[in-house]
């Protein structure tokens, strides 16, 4: 299809989120905490590193409205900070993706 497809879709993008309309449909990509989590590890293992990301674990996750909010754990004790990312239920779009210290 090539770049110049590509950058037509990108266009139809941008313009449909100005519009602040979602094309994705009604039902949620993002069905459960599990799915919240397969979506959102990559991101923060990407961020921030598997090592220090894995000692997060287990995760933290709260459904919200339409909104997962996740934050590592520490064990008791430990002196330090996790991450949080917020994902949109709707479209996993990531609103928030921060690491504390």
């Amino acid at each position: 299809m090539g770049k110049k497809f590509a950058q037509k879709e990108l266009n139809l993008v941008l313009a449909i989120e100005k519009e602040n309309r979602n094309y994705i449909g009604e039902k949620p990509l993002i069905k459960d905490e599990e799915m919240a989590i397969q979506v959102i590890e990559p991101i923060v293992i990407g961020k921030y590193g598997k090592e220090r990301i894995d000692l997060q674990k287990p995760y933290e996750v709260h459904k919200i409205e339409q909104y997962y909010i996740i934050t590592g754990t520490l064990p008791g004790g430990s002196i330090g900070g996790t991450f949080v990312i917020i994902i949109d239920e709707k479209n996993a779009r990531v609103l928030h993706l921060t690491h504390y210290k």
